[in-house]
């Protein structure tokens, strides 16, 4: 009998790859789930997806205030969140290329919570002059505070990442504006190039923290009040979205049993699970079926779960039912 009113949303970490769409014994729970579904549209790309499930309202029309949503989750605060106004000022490696700068993230960094503590306290002075306090929270998400919207256009750190910086500075409606955190930018690149921590990690031949990337910046948006009953996730948007709704949130779970307890019962409940770095999408697609899939399939078969929601980033949702499993024709072509 169904569990009335029992409703999972489950995001897909990516684009499904063409060999979803085949009948494949590696995806099969992936593929019947998606071939069977009412399929509609939804936001494209992952954090647009989730501001939408938490119906999450932002006034920034230049891209999502996603500072202001981690910050929640790393600060552990919403009520901070919605103070000020936030940037991310997160620590990156550059490196030249011929006349090009390369931005190249942060994912090949290795960067100890006591090495964050220490180049954000050398840190702090610095951005302080200019009127703003900065905290590194985590050691790979630093955060700038401002009083105000200082009129910036920025670039998604993913969307820089393998440019030439010198395409994605910030920008502003007027030359002074920009010129400002540029050159904010460039004291930052000599306050890090001089800083112990970094000649240390020199010294041990690792990658040194040599600047800092501006992005995401937004005050807090309004989000639907207890939009989930539970949030999975080790990601920190979904969890900042959650902490700024009131929705109880914790990392994904790994006992399966106990989890589809808990999804089975009543109320609407998000689960965001991440892949490994460097997976291949094949391999993604096939862990995510059996791991996820395979086990809900067997819910929503039973009527133990009433609808169960896959979302991807390519701006499509997949719903089930016992009643859209019971089809025998595909519909995921």
């Amino acid at each position: 009998m169904t569990q009335t009113g029992s409703h999972l949303s489950l995001l897909y970490p990516g684009q499904m790859p063409p060999a979803v769409r085949r009948s494949d014994h590696k995806t099969r729970a992936l593929h019947t789930l998606c071939a069977r579904a009412e399929i509609s549209t939804c936001a494209v790309g992952r954090n647009h997806v989730l501001f939408e499930l938490f119906a999450a309202e932002s006034s920034r029309l230049s891209g999502l205030p996603i500072a202001a949503v981690t910050h929640a989750y790393d600060s552990a605060n919403p009520a901070a969140a919605h103070a000020g106004w936030w940037l991310r000022a997160d620590p990156v490696v550059l490196r030249p290329d011929g006349d090009r700068l390369l931005l190249l993230g942060n994912h090949a960094l290795s960067l100890g919570t006591d090495e964050a503590a220490a180049l954000g306290t050398e840190l702090h002075t610095l951005f302080a002059d200019y009127g703003m306090a900065f905290s590194a929270l985590q050691p790979k998400r630093w955060y700038l505070k401002l009083e105000s919207d200082p009129g910036l256009t920025l670039t998604g750190l993913e969307d820089a990442v393998a440019h030439d910086i010198l395409q994605h500075l910030p920008q502003a409606g007027d030359a002074q504006t920009a010129a400002r955190w540029r050159r904010l930018l460039n004291e930052v690149q000599m306050q890090l190039h001089a800083s112990p921590v970094n000649q240390a990690r020199l010294a041990r031949g690792e990658l040194p923290v040599n600047s800092v990337w501006f992005w995401g910046g937004g005050s807090a948006p309004a989000v639907a009040p207890h939009r989930f009953r539970q949030v999975w996730s080790e990601e920190p948007v979904s969890l900042g979205l959650a902490c700024l709704s009131g929705a109880a949130y914790a990392t994904v779970p790994e006992n399966t049993a106990d989890w589809l307890h808990h999804v089975t019962q009543p109320g609407h409940r998000l689960l965001s699970p991440s892949f490994p770095a460097a997976s291949d999408s094949d391999d993604c697609a096939e862990l995510f079926s059996n791991t996820w899939c395979a086990p809900l399939l067997g819910a929503v078969k039973s009527g133990a779960l009433a609808t169960l929601d896959i979302y991807t980033e390519d701006g499509r949702m997949f719903r089930n039912t016992p009643q859209t499993l019971r089809r025998w024709y595909d519909r995921f072509i």
